[in-house]
Order: structure tokens, then sequence, then C-alpha cells
């Protein structure tokens, strides 16, 4: 019931106490009506600011869950693409397993066909230099990589002609 009803029925009231000098029972119906609508505004606006507390509190709980609903998928997506790396180091391993000239790069394989398909002037390259290579203590194994690192996947050749063949077959080789 809103206000303006509240006067209306005030209204009515005091037209019916006006006639009948307030012996009328449509009258005190009426104000039982008032009486219990007021009692009622009065319960909902005592019980509003609850309400309102609860609102907020759901509302802070629910940007809560959100938030780490959204830390979750970020954490499950690391660990899918941690997953996925792990995979292809593992296939990377497990080609290089193969052969020990997989250690020198994917297109070894074609290099060395190259360089065994091309004349050479002084001699077949040697390499890459790492094939040649071994360690007696590996406990230095990453000192010597980190020295070393690309130098152990060259190769040696003896004169400039040979050196351009070379490089021509690299080049060749980079591009497939």
């Amino acid at each position: 019931m809103g206000a303006a009803e509240v006067e209306d029925y005030e209204a009515r009231i005091q037209k019916k106490e006006n006639a009948s000098q307030g012996k009328d029972p449509e009258v005190a119906r009426l104000r039982d009506v008032i009486q219990k609508h007021q009692t009622l505004i009065a319960n909902l606006k005592r019980t509003k600011p609850k309400w309102e507390q609860s609102i907020t509190e759901a509302e802070e709980a629910l940007a809560k869950a959100v938030a780490e609903e959204q830390t979750a998928t970020d954490v499950r997506m690391e660990a899918s693409k941690a997953a996925s790396d792990m995979g292809v180091r593992i296939d990377n391993l497990k080609a290089q397993s193969g052969s020990r000239l997989n250690a020198f790069g994917r297109r070894i394989d074609l290099v060395m066909r190259e360089i065994d398909r091309a004349h050479w002037t002084a001699g077949k390259p040697i390499g890459p230099l790492g094939m040649h290579v071994s360690l007696t203590d590996h406990r230095y194994k990453d000192a010597f990589h980190s020295v070393l690192g690309q130098t152990l996947c060259l190769f040696a050749v003896l004169n400039d002609r040979d050196r351009s063949t070379m490089k021509d077959i690299l080049i060749r080789c980079q591009r497939q």
C-alpha cells in the first residue's frame, strides 16, 4: 500500500467520522487496515539494512568466487602449456636419442647427405665438430657446453673453395 492510498483511507475515515461521530464499523475496519500497513512498513524499514547487508555480502562472495575461478583457469592453462612443452621436449629427446647427429639440429641429416653428394677439392668437411669431442668427466658438461656452445655444431674445411661450398649447403638446408 502506498502513501497515496493511506491518505485516501484517512480522508475517507475523516469524512465518515464527521458524518457518524466515530461509530461507523467501516471506519474502524479502515483504521485497522491502516494500522496493519503501518506496522508492515515499519518492519520492512527495520529489516531493510539487514537485507542490504546480505546482498552486499553475497555480491562480495560472488566477486571472490569469480576471481578464484579465473585464477584456477589461469593455473590450468599454465599447467596445460607446461605439459605441452614437456611433451615437445620429450619428443625432441626421443628423436635425438636415435642418432648422435640429431643433437646438432633438425636438418643435420639433410646437411650430411648434401656433404656426401658435393664435390670437395681438399676433402670432405669434418663435422659437426661436436661429433669428434668426448668428455671424460661429465661434471664439466655444462661449463664445456656454455664455453663452446655453437662451435660444436660447426664444420671444418681445408680451403676457401670448400668453405664456400659448405656455406652454400648450410644455406640451402636451412631454407628447406
